[in-house]
Order: structure tokens, then sequence, then C-alpha cells
């Protein structure tokens, strides 16, 4: 067993994970400020060893391992085993102050109301500055009604007045108590109200598919316009009508941009977030309480300016409480020199891609495969072919577009055709035929009038890299144009990505009819439609084609 000196040495190693016997002198680390953090991590990994020499040799801890000892059985009692808790509350009684300390931040921590009374004694008994703080701060966090009654006399006590920070905790912990009494009503999008006025809304759409998502709400009677990413459209709503729209990624209401003034950033956050628009959008499309996030886009957390705006918008709004666990909007803040743009997103499970139980690593996202269907287009008598099927998407999106002949999918991953028929039977596509196949060799049941796939792309592909796919492609695809066919009511078509697309482009057999560069989460690939050239086709072939020609 190695001494405390080694000790140090291998707990300065992310990976160490220590022997059960080493439990006890561990804890002798955790009085150390350079090796308290490392000696905690480790002893994680040894729960039940942790609990046994923590508990048994408690008593023999002196100094600063007390408290960082708390400190731990906080972690295990979160991360393992909530029957800890008491151990906790017993430290609360503690003779040394630090430990006292440790043990109310570890019981808050925990979330539980139950701990509410032990912490109120806790305070009652508290005799110091810092103990005071950390009481109220576990309080806003494993609190009720008792800590609601405590802490609005507080704020207008003395304590708050002689003692800023824990004026400044004390408001936290109000917010935080507040936050978590509306946890308990449930709150969602509104998806089917209408406002009263139209707000103008940015719907994110990957490079590429901007041409589609247009064509999808001209259809929907909106005139969208390009934006940065976006397109853009004015509607008062309901969102689900914009739902009809399958290809983007992402909804937002955007409202007006605000310049910093004077009052700086935050001010400007406070007030846009005070605005009319936002009260019309937030009131209008909430179910319940108005719960909201903070996300600065680009900036990282910047936690104590949400804390202060959140503070700033719940006095300005009190129906607006900022909840960064379970809220159903997010405020999106991009710094723009001297404006701010602010978007206002609804988070809710996509109701357009409910089929979706499953996925295989890299498979088309449900907004690409909705789109590559659109592109094809539908005619009643298609036989549709995925040679590349993945998780389904593909067939689904076409299914779902209109009337066909037949659905096939193929694909060499036993695992990938079991979620695909998972995903089909969620869609209600009862009759997709999953092969297990090679898609260079693989013939279907009856040609196929549509090829419609997202193959694999550079990432995909095990071994072998871009020549090896490339080849992969070439003879994919001169067997797909070799079996296509059409007839008076569909015509044969490609509709795929390309990752290598100037090679499957100049393909011999193939007419290209459209090319279009795509973004694929930054992976470059190209959005082709491609027929097979009538004099490629065999010659009984051509001889119908001649014949059906008026």
């Amino acid at each position: 067993m190695r001494d405390r000196a080694a000790l140090r040495i291998a707990v300065a190693d992310p990976g160490f994970t220590p022997s059960e016997r080493e439990a006890a002198a561990l804890l002798e680390l955790l009085g150390e400020d350079e090796h308290a953090r490392a000696a905690t991590r480790a002893l994680l990994r040894i729960p039940a060893a942790a609990r046994a020499a923590v508990t048994a040799g408690f008593e023999t801890l002196v100094g600063a391992a007390r408290a960082g000892a708390c400190e731990l059985v906080g972690r295990l009692a979160r991360e393992h085993d909530a029957t800890l808790a008491p151990w906790l509350v017993e430290r609360l009684r503690d003779a040394d102050a630090s430990t006292r300390r440790r043990a109310a931040t570890a019981l808050g921590k925990l979330e539980d109301p139950q701990f509410e009374a032990p912490l109120l004694a806790a305070w009652s008994a508290a005799d110091s500055a810092s103990e005071r703080r950390a009481i109220v701060a576990a309080l806003g966090q494993s609190g009720d009604a008792g800590a609601q009654a405590l802490l609005a006399e507080l704020a207008q006590g003395p304590w708050v007045r002689d003692d800023a920070e824990l004026a400044r905790i004390v408001g936290e912990a109000q917010l935080k108590l507040a936050r978590e009494q509306l946890r308990r009503e449930p709150s969602s999008i509104a998806l089917d109200v209408a406002l009263d006025r139209e707000v103008e809304l940015a719907l994110s759409v990957r490079r590429g598919f901007e041409p589609v998502l247009a064509e999808e709400l001209a259809a929907l009677g909106l005139r969208p316009r390009v934006g940065n990413g976006a397109l853009l459209v004015r509607s008062a709503g309901p969102l689900r009508r914009l739902l009809q729209a399958r290809t983007f990624l992402q909804l937002s209401i955007v409202l007006p941009p605000v310049r910093v003034g004077a009052g700086g950033l935050e001010a400007a956050i406070v007030r846009a977030l005070a605005s009319d628009t936002a009260q019309q959008v937030l009131l209008g499309w909430t179910h319940g309480p108005i719960r909201w996030r903070l996300h600065w886009h680009g900036a990282g957390h910047r936690r104590g300016a949400t804390f202060r705006v959140a503070a700033a918008v719940a006095e300005l709004v009190p129906a607006l409480v900022n909840d960064a666990r379970e809220a159903p909007w997010q405020v999106q803040v991009t710094v723009q020199g001297d404006r701010v743009a602010i978007e206002l997103q609804p988070r809710l499970d996509d109701p357009r891609f409910a089929w979706r139980r499953g996925a295989v690593p890299a498979s088309s996202h449900p907004t690409v495969a909705a789109a590559l269907a659109h592109v094809a287009g539908a005619a009643a008598r298609d036989v549709v072919w995925d040679p590349f099927v993945g998780a389904g998407a593909e067939l689904i999106e076409r299914a779902r577009l209109g009337p066909y002949r037949a659905l096939f999918g193929s694909d060499l991953d036993d695992a990938a055709l079991a979620i695909a028929a998972d995903n089909l039977a969620a869609a209600g596509v009862a009759d997709a035929t999953l092969t297990r196949a090679d898609a260079r060799r693989h013939r279907p049941a009856l040609p196929p009038t549509l090829v419609l796939t997202n193959p694999p792309m550079g990432h995909r592909v095990r071994a072998g890299g871009a020549q090896a796919l490339g080849e992969l492609l070439d003879a994919a695809l001169s067997s797909w144009l070799q079996q296509l066919v059409s007839d008076r009511d569909a015509r044969g078509r490609i509709v795929w990505l390309s990752p290598v697309p100037e090679r499957t482009a100049a393909n011999p057999r193939a007419r290209v009819v459209l090319r279009r560069a795509v973004d694929l989460n930054g992976l470059a690939a190209e959005l082709q439609v491609l027929q097979r050239r009538e004099d490629s086709a065999p010659a009984h072939r051509r001889s119908r084609a001649r014949s059906r020609q008026p």
C-alpha cells in the first residue's frame, strides 16, 4: 500500500483508481488544499470503501480534512447512497465551524426539503457571517415554506443591510425557491394558439437546403426571406402550422435588436425581455408558468450576469421565472457590436419526427432525409430503394409524401436493419422490405424508379479512406443506373448526397439534373439528382421508351 507521499503523486493522475485499502489514507489528503479535489475524485471511484472509511474514521480527522469529508459524503449521498444524508445532518452541530459550513452546503446540494428543519435550526445557532451565508444558500436549494418565511424576513431585516454578500445570497435563494415552486406546475409550449399580431420567426436550415425549406414555407402561404443561416417569415401562428415544414432545424422568434446603451449589456437584455413583443410571445405561446433560461451564444455561461439579468427581469415581469433546468423557453443572446440580438427559442420534443425510435452512427438527421424526399417528389407508381438504409429515415419521409408502389431498403449492418424496422413500424410504414445486402450488387425484387439515399461519408468509412469510398460509390452508382427504370407515371431518378461529387457526377451512365453543395454539420457534400442517359439503357428499354413518345 502506498504511503502518503506516493498517494499524493498517484492522485495527480486523473485516471487513478485506488485500492479499497487506501481509502483511509486518502481521507487525510482531504485536508491538503492542493490534493483535496483529486483525493475526492479518487475516493468516489471506490464508493463503498469510501463510505466505510469516512464513517469509521471521521473523528480521527483534524482541521480541513473534516470539512473535506463533508464534501465527499455529500457527493456520495448524491451519486451513490442517499442514506448518508443523516450523517451530514449530524455534522451541522460539529464543533468545527468549517465542518458545519461544508455540511450545510452538501445538504443544500441534495435539493430535498426534508433537510429544511435541520438547516433552519443551524441558522439559529450560527455564530459567524460565513456560516450564515452557507446555510442561506443551502436553504435556497433544499428549502420550502419555512425557508421562504425566513428569507422574506432576512430580506427586510438588519442582516442584509450589514452584509452585502448575504443580501446577494438571500436574493438568489428566494429566486431559486420561487422557481422550484413553479416547477411543480406543468409548463409547455402552446402549439395551437394564434397571437394577436405577427412576429418575426427564424427557421435555421443546413446550407444548401434553403430552397427546399422555402418551398415548404411557400406551400403554407408564407413568404420567406433569406437571413443569416435561416429563413425569416412573419406569422402570428399557431406554431403547429410551421411544424408542417420538415426541413428546418430550429425555430426561433426574433426580437427587435436592442442597442447597448449607457446601462450596459445586461440592461439591454432586460429591456428586450420586458418588451411588448417578448411578452406577447411568452404569454401567448406558453401553457402554465413561463420558465426561461439564458444562453449566451458564443460567450460561455456568464453565471453572474445571468443571475443579475434574471433578478432584474423578475422584478419587472414577475410572471417570468428563470430556470436553467426545465425551461420550455431558451433566450439566446448574441452580442453584435453595440447591439444585442435576442431570439426566443421554444424547447420541445420535435413532434415532426416522433417515429424516431433509434439511430445508427452518423445516420441521416431526419431533416436531411425530409429534404431528400422533398427533392425526389412522389409518384404513385414509385418503386423506392434506399441502398444504404441506415435507420430508415429516407424511406419514412418518402412514404409520408404520398402513394408508392413499393419500398425497399438494404444495408450490410444487421443492427441498422433492426433499428430501421423499429422506426418504420413507429411511423406506420408496414410494407417496406428490408434486406441485408451489398449496395453494389443487390437488385430489389422490382426495378427501382427512385433511388433515395444518404451514403457513407468520409468519417463513416472504416478503412481505405477517400479512395475506397470513391470506388465503393462508383460501383454502387453504376449498378443503380443500370437497374433504374422509368414508366408513364414514374420517371427514374437517383436523389442522394454525394461525398465525392465530381467523381459521381462524371459517371458516364448518368445525366445530371441537379447539383447543389450542402453542409452536413461541417461535412461537405453535394445534393445530386441523376437520371440514366438514354443511350446507356439496354436496347429493349430504349425501344420501349421511344414507343411511349408521342
